[in-house]
């Protein structure tokens, strides 16, 4: 064997290493991306939630007064409130209201909501 026939890679292990590049590179392409599509999920989340967290609590003064649908939208966000009298069996008298709010990723509500609070609160004077 000469010094000639030492020299270099052969075409098979020049193949074999830039698959095993490509298979590495995708797998790295990917998990960024996932990372990305995961990262504004958890930000669309966010912004939902702390939508709610404002309903919630503008709901809370005024529970029971307007029982029935409302729709709007916040911060890019549309949302609905339905709220109903809530009655429970072993206090029937209770003035209560139960509401629901539900936060959805548009600005339009349909599909799946991202955010959904129930609360049961009393009801105002």
């Amino acid at each position: 064997m000469s010094a000639s026939d030492d020299e270099g890679f052969t075409l098979l292990e020049t193949l074999v290493g830039l698959a095993i590049f490509v298979f590495a590179f995708a797998a790295m392409v990917r998990a960024a991306t996932d990372g990305m599509r995961h990262a504004a999920r958890a930000d669309v989340t966010r912004r939902a939630t702390r939508v709610g967290q404002v309903l919630l609590a503008a709901w809370s003064v005024e529970a029971g007064r307007a029982v029935g649908r409302r729709e709007g939208v916040e911060s890019g966000m549309a949302w609905t409130l339905d709220e109903t009298p809530y009655r429970p069996a072993f206090a029937p008298r209770a003035k209560l209201a139960a509401g629901t709010i539900r936060v959805y990723a548009g600005r339009t509500p349909g599909g799946r909501a991202v955010v959904t609070f129930t609360e049961i609160k009393a009801s105002a004077p």
